[in-house]
């Protein structure tokens, strides 16, 4: 990444593209209309050749660095993290960082991006600081960079707009593949739970007790809300509940002719003022309220 460049200019539109890699690698010079943008890309790069990177100062945009092939190293804030296929490093700008080879040869697929968002974008995702990932579904976020490689080495004037939209479903890919440990990601976390969504979505019109729901992934009842409010922030019920409300709505635009109290009793509750109640609690408005707002 760091060799000679020279500037072309593509229907208006600045680009810098390494000349010794025209193919795999570009570097954007973003306009001022994309700086407005909450996020931009500024270069990306795809099969490439990692040579030996130092950089005292850090680098100037955020970089997601995806390893597929050989091994390297990543120095960064007093650590040394070993970079393997399946993994990736996120780094902050303009934080002091070098990685270079270990086993050859060490391939990667980089992006580079910024704009007024990014920060508060990665830091709400949970990426702290500068770290290693490792990823699972990897294909899914190498294929984002590898189009948006595609993209901007194309002559299509709002170029920037679309890699502006491929770099934040990048990061939403992040969030859900990529984790500290490798057993540990989002994406991994809901699977643990989905038996219970699977059930809660074919049984939701009978009853159900917390009981039913741990058997699915027999675990105790204990477990179960444990592991509810640490993955889905949540608890088991109000999960249920929640789809107990949606299917009612979706029968208010289906069955018009039914009332409120026979709606109730088919998805799943036994008391009409609770059904209301509850609705009332997560809509904010009662059964009736929402059928004269939509009209239905």
């Amino acid at each position: 990444m760091e060799k000679s460049f020279k500037p072309l200019i593509m229907k208006g539109i600045k680009v810098l593209r390494s000349m010794t890699s025209m193919s795999n690698m570009i570097f954007t010079i973003v306009t001022e209309t994309e700086k407005k943008l909450p996020l931009y890309l500024t270069g990306v790069g795809c099969h490439y050749r990692q040579e030996h990177v130092k950089r005292p100062e850090g680098y100037p945009s955020f970089q997601w660095i995806q390893c597929h092939n050989g091994e390297g190293e990543l120095t960064v804030g007093g650590h040394n993290y070993p970079i393997r296929p399946q993994q990736g490093m996120l780094l902050y700008p303009n934080v002091a960082h070098e990685y270079y080879e270990t086993k050859e040869p060490w391939e990667v697929d980089w992006i580079g991006f910024h704009g007024y968002m990014v920060e508060d974008l990665v830091n709400g995702l949970g990426f702290k600081r500068s770290e290693v990932f490792y990823t699972i579904n990897g294909e899914i976020v190498l294929s984002k960079m590898r189009r948006a490689l595609k993209v901007a080495q194309s002559n299509d004037h709002f170029k920037g707009f679309e890699c502006s939209g491929i770099v934040y479903n990048l990061l939403l890919d992040l969030f859900k593949y990529a984790s500290r440990n490798i057993d540990d990601s989002i994406l991994q976390q809901h699977l643990r739970l989905q038996p219970v969504f699977d059930y809660i979505e074919a049984n939701y019109f009978r009853v159900i007790t917390l009981e039913d729901l741990a058997n699915t992934v027999h675990v105790t009842p204990q477990h179960l809300c444990l592991l509810f409010k640490n993955i889905a922030k949540s608890r088991p019920f109000e999960h249920l509940n929640h789809v107990r409300i949606n299917k009612s709505k979706d029968l208010m635009f289906e069955r018009r002719e039914l009332e409120i109290k026979t709606i109730a009793e088919m998805v799943g509750f036994d008391n009409v003022s609770y059904f209301c109640a509850v609705f009332k609690q997560i809509e904010g408005i009662s059964p009736g309220q929402f059928r004269k707002l939509h009209g239905i």
